[in-house]
């Protein structure tokens, strides 16, 4: 028998710092663990909470947020009351936006080491560095002669050229293809 999903649930922000919390605890005593989504095995939700918490509380809460969030009419907006409460909500957020921060960089460093120490194979590792972390790998120029893009296109359609000149060269109307 199918049981009926949980009803949806408002992340506040105590709410989403209790669990960020607790996957901080989680992954501080683990170094197996390189992706966020393995955070979320034994949650009853799913990994797109992280995007909406990362994505809803990144920035400070405004007075016309937090006006449409607590139902108030703006006419019964007390500044003094109402800003003390906004303070205390922005300093949760900075708390969250620093637990999102310390998790992402430990799963970096789990990351890193496992790949230093052979752990995880090496494509994998350079793989995703650069999908979720953002790393680059610079480009190696072998030809230390190229200054610039421009002067690259140059010498490649001059070879173009030249080559063309040699095909035409060698090409005997008269005699055909075969020489």
């Amino acid at each position: 028998m199918r049981t009926k999903p949980p009803k949806p649930t408002k992340w506040t922000e105590d709410r989403v710092l209790r669990e960020l919390t607790s996957m901080l605890d989680n992954i501080q005593n683990k170094t197996d663990v390189y992706f966020i989504a393995s955070l979320f095995r034994d949650k009853s939700y799913t990994r797109q909470r992280w995007a909406e918490w990362t994505q809803k509380f990144k920035n400070p809460l405004t007075q016309t947020e937090f006006i449409s969030e607590e139902n108030i009419k703006p006419k019964d907006f007390v500044s003094d009351t109402m800003q003390k409460k906004i303070d205390g909500r922005n300093g949760k957020r900075a708390r969250i936006t620093d637990t999102i921060r310390k998790i992402e960089e430990l799963i970096l460093t789990n990351l890193v080491d496992a790949g230093l120490k052979d752990k995880v194979n090496a494509g994998l590792t350079k793989h995703l560095l650069q999908t979720k972390h953002g790393f680059t790998i610079p480009q190696v120029v072998h030809n230390k002669d190229i200054t610039s893009r421009e002067e690259a296109i140059r010498q490649a359609e001059a070879e173009k050229q030249r080559l063309d000149r040699e095909r035409a060269d060698e090409y005997d109307p008269e005699v055909g293809e075969d020489g």
